[in-house]
């Protein structure tokens, strides 16, 4: 990616998920786009934090997408290797449903790792969170 490339998050407002890809260059597939949340009821409380799964399969050279919203606190601790983007926080007025103090931690990572090893990055929060991977190729 470079100067020419564009990535864009719509949130907390989007009404759904929505992931579109136009005219990178050199991308050849896009996705899956997989969502893990939190578990208070976990031995962690919920602290331990997962982006992606066994359900990502991933090759040398795929770039991964990760976004985690958390409910204020500390911002969520993400693996070295993923290069982090700006943390948008967003206090103010509570919504109908969720908390008054929202943030959206992003990163990316080249993928390095063994061809077809399920790809993802572990880390730990202070709130509860949901965090979403998404897989160029």
């Amino acid at each position: 990616m470079d100067e020419l490339d564009m990535v864009r998050i719509l949130w907390p407002d989007a009404t759904q998920g929505l992931a579109a890809v136009d005219d990178f260059r050199g991308v050849t597939g896009a996705g899956p786009w997989i969502e893990t949340t939190s578990d208070p009821g976990s031995a962690s409380g919920g602290r331990d934090l997962t982006l992606g799964g066994d359900l990502v399969p991933c090759e040398d050279g795929d770039l991964l997408f990760g976004a985690v919203g958390s409910d204020g606190g500390s911002a969520p601790d993400l693996p070295a290797d993923w290069h982090r983007l700006p943390t948008v926080d967003r206090p103010g007025a509570p919504r109908p449903a969720g908390p008054a103090d929202l943030r959206l931690t992003t990163a990316y990572l080249a993928w390095s790792g063994a061809p077809e090893a399920a790809c993802g990055g572990r880390g730990t929060a202070s709130t509860g969170w949901r965090a979403v991977l998404f897989r160029l190729r």
